[in-house]
């Protein structure tokens, strides 16, 4: 069920999409989430990624190839409570996957209101948070 909630990113057609993730923590599901990763790259599918800034997650991303069409911001520490769940927009629909020891948790929401209040509220972090897209370019070591 989780990759086929994720799947629905891929088949809405949908050219972009905003989450929430916590990059520093393991997941379980890594193999049905990097295979949905390099099919939205593949197909050219925008995400815009608001993660808490943490030494691991900085770790995980300058370790990370880069792609065209992926951006990392990080939401400083205190600006917002970190919470443990991922959250992607897409669509007018809203997908938040919460994690246990052995399998992801989704549910999907289409609802075109919550989907402009939380887009809104996304919209205002992104602003204000830190871009470290580039991040894997300027930490290789010479």
């Amino acid at each position: 069920e989780y990759r086929r909630a994720l799947d629905g990113i891929i088949i809405s057609g949908s050219r972009e999409v905003f989450a929430y993730e916590m990059i520093s923590e393991k997941r379980p599901a890594v193999e049905v989430r990097d295979a949905h990763e390099r099919r939205r790259i593949a197909r050219k599918i925008q995400k815009d990624v608001l993660f808490f800034e943490s030494a691991p997650a900085l770790r995980r991303i300058r370790n990370r190839a880069y792609d065209d069409f992926t951006e990392f911001r990080a939401v400083k520490e205190g600006s917002v409570t970190p919470f443990e769940t991922d959250f992607m927009m897409y669509d007018g629909k809203l997908l938040y996957t919460s994690y246990d020891t052995y399998e992801p948790m989704a549910v999907l929401i289409e609802d075109e209101s919550l989907y402009t209040m939380q887009k809104n509220l996304f919209d205002a972090l992104w602003k204000q948070a830190t871009d470290y897209t580039l991040l894997p370019f300027f930490s290789k070591k010479a």
